[in-house]
C-alpha cells in the first residue's frame, strides 16, 4: 500500500512539474522577451563562465586547437588530441552557413522563444503510444541545451521527460543570451566529422578555407553533416553527404 501511494505521489509530482514547465513555455511564446546587448568579449569566455555557474556536475570540455608558430610567425604544427576547433565569432561565419543551418534545423529560430510548443505537441501526439518524442521537436536552442548540459547517455534519450527538460534549459538560455550568441555557441559546438568541431575547423578540413569564405554549395554541404557526422562524412560517403545537401537546399 505504501509503495502504491509513493508511486502515485511521484506520478502527480512529475505531472505538476511538467505542466508548470509547459505553461511557462506557452507564456514565453505569448509574451515574448528581449535581452540587452552584451559587452563585447570572446563568447567562449561567456560560455565557460555560464557553465561554471549553472552546470550541475562535470563541465564539458570546450577544447580548441593549439597552434605552434616559429619566431617569424609561421605555423609549424597543430595539436588537437580531442579534435580540431577554432572558435569562430558569428561575424566570421559565412551567412550561407548561418542560413543553411537554420533552414536545416530550425526555420523559425529567430522568431521562436527557444522552444516551439506546437512542434513538441505534434511530436508527442505522433509518438504517444511509444512514449517517445522524435528529434524533429528540438529547436536550435534545445539542441544547444542538450549539447551543453546532458551527458552522452541522456543526450540520445528521446523520452518525453528528457525533451521537456531540454526545453526548460532552452528557456534559461534564451533569457540569458541573444539569438546571435545562441547560434554562435550552437555552431561552434557542433561535430562535423573528421575530428572537426565548429564551422572554422570544418571549413578548413573539408575545403581548406575559412568559415567566412564558404560558398553556398560548400555551406549547404556542411550544414547537413552534424545530423550524422560519421555516416555523412563526405570523405567516406560522398553520395550520402550530397543527398543530405539536397535536403538542406
Amino acid at each position: 500500500m505504501i509503495e502504491k501511494v509513493h508511486k502515485q505521489v511521484v506520478h502527480w509530482g512529475r505531472f505538476v512539474w511538467l505542466a508548470a514547465l509547459f505553461s511557462a513555455m506557452l507564456a514565453a511564446c505569448t509574451n515574448g522577451g528581449s535581452i540587452g546587448p552584451r559587452p563585447a568579449q570572446d563568447l567562449i569566455t561567456v560560455v565557460e563562465a555560464y557553465l561554471q555557474k549553472y552546470q550541475p556536475g562535470p563541465l564539458p570540455r570546450l577544447f580548441q586547437t593549439t597552434y605552434l608558430y616559429d619566431r617569424n610567425g609561421t605555423l609549424i604544427a597543430e595539436y588537437f588530441p580531442e579534435g580540431r576547433r577554432t572558435w569562430a565569432p558569428i561575424a566570421r561565419i559565412s551567412p550561407y552557413l548561418l542560413q543553411a543551418t537554420i533552414a536545416a534545423e530550425d526555420s523559425s529560430f529567430y522568431a521562436n522563444p527557444g522552444v516551439d510548443p506546437r512542434r513538441i505537441v505534434a511530436a508527442v501526439v505522433r509518438n504517444i503510444e511509444s512514449g517517445e518524442v522524435t528529434s524533429g521537436a528540438s529547436t536550435i536552442t534545445m539542441q544547444l541545451a542538450r549539447n551543453l548540459f546532458l551527458g552522452a547517455e541522456d543526450r540520445y534519450n528521446t523520452s518525453i521527460d528528457r525533451k521537456l527538460l531540454e526545453a526548460g534549459v532552452a528557456q534559461e538560455l534564451t533569457d540569458l543570451f541573444s539569438k546571435d550568441e545562441i547560434l554562435e555557441m550552437y555552431l561552434n559546438l557542433l561535430n562535423y566529422g573528421s575530428l572537426a568541431y565548429g564551422p572554422e575547423a570544418a571549413a578548413q578540413v573539408y575545403f581548406g578555407k575559412s568559415a567566412a569564405d564558404l560558398t553556398l554549395a560548400e555551406a549547404s554541404l556542411l550544414a547537413g553533416l552534424p545530423q550524422q557526422p560519421a555516416n555523412l562524412n563526405p570523405f567516406v560517403n560522398f553520395d550520402a553527404a550530397r543527398a543530405r545537401q539536397d535536403v538542406v537546399l
